[in-house]
């Protein structure tokens, strides 16, 4: 597993989002919450769930508001 990217390291510019989040891992583990900040390589979102570092997830992001021109 290649290492993490810390908050410093990360290279890609932050946009600010704020969506729903609902994330799912291996062995049946699932949990939801927040996204808070995307960039080209990651997110940053928020959750009641604890999470170990370096744990990989599939996530569906859900969106309010009109569709976003290019999302195609």
């Amino acid at each position: 597993m290649e290492p993490l990217e810390t908050d410093k390291e990360r290279r890609g510019r932050r946009v600010s989002l704020s969506c729903r989040v609902f994330f799912f891992g291996d062995e049946d583990y699932e949990g939801e919450g927040r996204v808070v900040d995307v960039s080209t390589s990651g997110c940053r979102m928020s959750s009641g769930e604890t999470l170990r570092v370096g744990t990989m997830l599939k996530f569906s992001l859900f969106f309010q508001g009109p569709p976003v021109a290019g999302a195609d």
